[in-house]
């Protein structure tokens, strides 16, 4: 590890300390093992999937189970696909910190971005995708799960895109342009009736398949961080540029970026702080988001339910 990340690892470490509820593990450059296990680790779901929660491709309708305190005054809720559940293990300590009720809105590959995708890795119309959307959408304009005070948005930034119901994939640059037009329909049909909208940039999304991440992760246990990547090769730069020009002239819409503390200086390891980062190719332990990004979730929450019950 260069100088300037071991300082930048440093800082992370400093930063999380006095949250992290169990001591930090010491961070290293080639990490003689890591936690949780591999086989722990490879089976470690968000909640709301192993509860039924989180639904399955071939749902439309859409519901929102309540998690922590469920007679809270305020309402935290996540809303997107599994790039969205991901943070249930993060959100779901602040949650229970402040007294907030949680709400999980969730459904399998399908963004919170109002746009047209494929089943995954498949070339198949996801036809039950906007469906669910609209649905949502309407939910949430009528108060049927009572006042949001807080949204958080999430959507996998790597979805093949289609122009309409019936069009043809769409290809770059277009494929940016839809994203950007995307995301304002969802952000303009949910602003009016949220306090506040915190959209959070993907998290990175490893160049192989699932079974490939998960052989390497279990050959290279003492040494695992050669199992990761770069910045550029696993995150979408003009997906989150275009995701926030979006939101623009919107007032109650804030973007988040957490995904750069995973790649000090450009560089994408699995594992951090003695800890797996990754539960797959593209999605992060609940193990990690409890200990690592709760805390970092912290302040930017505290502020966003401030200026939600400022304006409500």
């Amino acid at each position: 590890m260069r100088a300037g990340a071991a300082r930048i690892v440093v800082a992370l470490v400093a930063s999380c300390v006095a949250v992290v509820a169990s001591p930090p593990v010491a961070v290293n450059a080639q990490p003689v093992g890591y936690l949780p296990a591999p086989d722990v680790a490879e089976n470690d779901h968000p909640k709301p999937y192993t509860d039924g929660c989180h639904l399955g491709d071939g749902d439309t309708v859409p519901i929102a189970c309540t998690y922590a305190r469920a007679s809270g005054k305020r309402t935290l809720a996540v809303f997107g696909d599994s790039h969205a559940a991901e943070w249930f293990g993060a959100l779901l300590p602040n949650a229970n910190a402040r007294g907030w009720r949680l709400l999980s809105i969730t459904k399998t590959h399908c963004p919170a971005d109002d746009v047209a995708v494929a089943r995954y890795l498949t070339t198949q119309r996801y036809v039950e995708c906007p469906t669910w959307r609209r649905r949502v959408f309407a939910e949430i304009a009528k108060g049927a799960w009572g006042h949001i005070d807080v949204l958080v948005l999430g959507s996998w930034q790597f979805h093949t895109i289609f122009t309409k119901a019936t069009g043809p994939a769409i290809v770059a640059p277009d494929r940016i342009a839809a994203w950007e037009a995307g995301e304002r329909r969802t952000l303009k049909a949910l602003s009016p009736y949220v306090g506040r909208i915190v959209v959070l940039r993907d998290t990175p999304d490893m160049p192989v398949s699932k079974p490939a991440f998960n052989a390497c992760m279990r050959v290279h246990f003492a040494d695992a961080n050669v199992c990761g990547s770069t910045w550029k090769r696993t995150m979408s730069d003009a997906v989150w540029k275009a995701q926030q020009r979006a939101g623009e002239g919107l007032p109650n819409v804030t973007y988040a970026n957490l995904s750069a503390a995973l790649c000090p200086e450009l560089s994408c390891p699995t594992v951090l702080y003695g800890l797996r980062i990754y539960k797959d190719d593209n999605h992060l332990t609940q193990y990690f988001m409890r200990r690592i990004m709760a805390p970092r979730l912290r302040a930017l929450l505290d502020r966003e339910m401030k200026r939600a019950v400022a304006s409500h």
